[in-house]
């Protein structure tokens, strides 16, 4: 995806001042970064003395809901331990409108698609880290339970009301798909910090590991939903074919066993398979909404995440 994105240039001259009074030192180099979603400035920038950082900020003028997830973010990255395989904050911008966050620059480059195994390994390892450097992570923040409680049932909705395209496939299966979104929130508790946006765009690979980017959906639970995001992403950005749709399946059962979503204390792949249908099921509405605002690609994007997904349950047989 490429949101619409803002350039430096074009920021008034009071977040200008602010992120220097941030770094100590005016800005004198930006480059502007296209992957993501959200829509706004997301620079990498160099200032006069030589210092390097990160800048995002947005405006509700172009996206209602982009100072709210700024702020949301610029909190979690003040909460995180610094061995978390994140940015650091380095201060927070909120003038005339424009809410974002300066964090620590990154080098390093996305994962190129599809996946390699390498950094499929890489981007695990920096999961089990994250589990492990928050274990215990109790402040006060939105656990991954809450929003599931929170979120009405698509699969549900879709009993009452399903929309006039949707695959028959589906059709046939909602009561069991409903039943499987329902019985994930017996595996929804736990108490490290999850990323809950785990994808190549926010996946940055150094030499020392990989490190996690835009943190805005961040969420208390368990450690194995951040995994099965990544299985998501790879389903999403595999070709279509046997072999790797028997990747995926092996790393549904690698998930399963490393990071053990069973609340028995026994590896289970069903929780993963159900995170992945009630990731299907947002996928499928969402993507029949208009565009929001300044993100142009995100329902086509959508649309091919419910159609990867969609085929890689069928072809699974983990749905009967």
């Amino acid at each position: 995806m490429k949101p619409s994105r803002v350039r430096w240039d074009q920021l008034p001259g009071s977040v200008h001042h602010r992120v220097a009074e941030i770094l100590g030192s005016p800005v004198s180099v930006d480059t502007l970064q296209t992957h993501g979603t959200t829509p706004g400035v997301a620079s990498r920038v160099v200032t006069a003395d030589g210092s390097h950082a990160f800048v995002k900020v947005g405006h509700c003028a172009i996206n209602e809901d982009i100072p709210g997830l700024n702020r949301r973010e610029a909190t979690l990255l003040s909460l995180l331990p610094d061995t978390a395989p994140s940015p650091r904050l380095l201060g927070r911008i909120d003038v005339d409108g424009w809410v974002g966050l300066v964090t620590s620059d990154i080098e390093g480059p996305h994962p190129q698609l599809p996946w390699s195994d390498e950094d499929i390994d890489t981007a695990l390892a920096s999961l089990s880290r994250l589990a492990e450097v928050t274990a215990g992570f109790f402040q006060p923040w939105e656990s991954f339970s809450a929003r599931l409680h929170n979120t009405p049932s698509v699969w549900e909705e879709f009993m009452t009301d399903a929309p006039a395209d949707l695959d028959p496939w589906l059709i046939e299966r909602l009561p069991d798909l409903a039943g499987r979104v329902e019985r994930l929130t017996r595996h929804a508790n736990g108490d490290t910090v999850i990323h809950g946006a785990v994808r190549s765009d926010n996946v940055l690979l150094r030499t020392d590991g990989a490190v996690l980017v835009d943190w805005s959906h961040a969420l208390i639970g368990p450690a194995w939903v951040d995994a099965a995001g990544l299985i998501v992403d790879i389903i999403h950005t595999d070709p279509i074919d046997a072999p790797r749709w028997n990747r995926a399946d092996a790393l549904v059962k690698h998930v399963a066993a490393e990071f053990s979503p069973s609340t028995h204390g026994e590896p289970a792949v069903e929780p993963i398979v159900d995170l992945l249908v009630a990731v299907l099921g947002i996928s499928e509405r969402e993507c029949r909404k208009p565009d929001p605002a300044g993100m142009p690609q995100l329902r086509e994007f959508q649309r091919e995440r419910a159609s990867r997904l969609r085929a890689w349950l069928w072809a699974s047989e983990h749905l009967a």
